[in-house]
């Protein structure tokens, strides 16, 4: 969406909502411009790259999964993923 002309709404969402906060961006593409833009939104951003940044791309060989949790469940379903991953991986 920052890449498609929505930040002036996506600004003016984030001046509005707590200062203490969680926010979460996903993308399939990274260009230069939107991480300027994600920079300037987040604070002390952790981010998790598979494939090449650089290239304007969607990686073929993710797989996504929607799950739809109660709000109580989510941390813990969080955690059963993480845990469960192979050490070192993406």
């Amino acid at each position: 969406m920052l890449d498609m002309g929505f930040e002036p709404q996506i600004r003016k969402i984030v001046n509005e909502v707590p200062a203490r906060r969680q926010t979460l961006m996903y993308t399939a593409t990274w260009p230069k411009e939107v991480r300027k833009i994600a920079a300037d939104l987040l604070v002390n951003p952790v981010q998790v790259n598979i494939g090449n940044v650089d290239e304007l791309v969607a990686n073929k060989s993710i797989t996504q999964y929607i799950e739809v949790l109660a709000p109580m469940e989510k941390h813990r379903r969080l955690e059963q993923i993480l845990r469960s991953q192979e050490p070192g991986s993406k």
